[in-house]
């Protein structure tokens, strides 16, 4: 009788809660090994797709970064998340290890914590609406965020066990908040009056956009204060951002001029555009690599065919680094 009552108590904890603690599977094969270089563009005609490595004095042709659908790189600490395209499971390659992740859902966007053990990712309903989940790489286990409204992309992680996100609180307010995925609870919040457009970040600095009567102001967070800082009343749009620790550089339109690369002192100072007649323009909502003094960025010619250019900033000069016909994407 004893062995029964022991075998329904199993049978319903499967049920009920899943009994998945286990660890997730650990995966050796040839599609495990991640070709890191030091950074990657990803040159694209039609179907045909080719790889460049790149550092801040020269560029070559490279392998492709792993064989399936990335959704996720840091470079940094070699972190990478992606699904394979024929089992569409997904694989968390990290510390030279694959691992394989227990997560059913579509992924449509996600960030993972610098340790690698936490997933925020962002699942799209039937309906059209999105839902946010947490999943634990240690437990290897999905919990849905039911209670967290974030606004589409905009969250990025602090640190190991906390994430910032532009979005709507419990009382309905809509603003900037610090989210502790442990206690499942808001730490911080810094209201905001007005829509946020562009929510971006590098080297742990927040940089935003507010439009409040159509009048846009940008702003830098301090995480640590949880206080703003007004950097200027004047930049209309940002695609990317690079902080080098003492200035900000941004692609990105500035009122009465044009869409292109500029640099802006963060303790006071307008907005300097730093790329005028070559090349002729910079694309829109693309990424921008910062090494140092070196900038890399996706330009155009007269045309509109991309190219990809490196900037000197402490020459001010600026060259081609590839220009066949094509699309280029920077990916770290």
């Amino acid at each position: 009788m004893k062995k029964i009552i022991v075998a329904l108590m199993v049978i319903m904890c499967v049920i009920l809660f899943g009994c998945n603690d286990e660890k997730p599977e650990q995966v050796n094969d040839e599609k495990s090994n991640v070709q890191w270089s030091q950074h990657l563009i990803m040159y694209s005609n039609g179907d045909n797709y080719t790889y460049y490595s790149i550092n801040d004095e020269s560029i070559r042709k490279s392998e492709p970064l792993i064989s399936g659908n990335v959704l996720y790189i840091n470079s940094d600490k070699q972190i990478l998340l992606y699904q394979d395209i024929d089992s569409k499971v997904y694989y968390l390659s990290k510390d030279g290890n694959k691992l394989k992740l227990n997560i059913k859902e579509q992924i449509k966007r996600c960030q993972v914590s610098p340790d690698g053990e936490k997933i925020l990712y962002s699942v799209e309903k039937e309906d059209g609406s999105v839902s946010y989940y947490l999943y634990s790489v240690q437990k290897n286990i999905s919990s849905e965020l039911e209670n967290l409204i974030i606004s589409g992309d905009m969250y990025f992680w602090k640190d190991k066990d906390s994430v910032i996100f532009y979005g709507i609180d419990g009382e309905n307010k809509g603003g900037i908040f610090e989210y502790n995925s442990d206690t499942k609870k808001i730490n911080k919040s810094l209201i905001i009056k007005g829509i946020i457009e562009k929510f971006v970040e590098d080297n742990g600095v927040f940089v935003y956009i507010v439009n409040n009567d159509d009048k846009r102001k940008t702003y830098m967070l301090d995480p640590n204060e949880f206080k703003e800082k007004l950097v200027s009343d004047k930049i209309q749009k940002i695609g990317d951002i690079y902080y080098n620790g003492k200035e900000l550089y941004f692609t990105g339109l500035v009122k009465d001029n044009v869409y292109s690369l500029y640099r802006i002192p963060l303790n006071k100072g307008n907005s300097v555009r730093l790329i005028y007649d070559f090349p002729s323009g910079v694309v829109e909502d693309k990424k921008i690599l910062g090494l140092g003094n070196i900038i890399i960025l996706v330009g155009h010619d007269e045309d509109k065919n991309e190219l990809v250019v490196r900037y000197n900033i402490k020459e001010k000069a600026i060259d081609i680094l590839v220009d066949n016909q094509g699309q280029y994407d920077i990916l770290f």
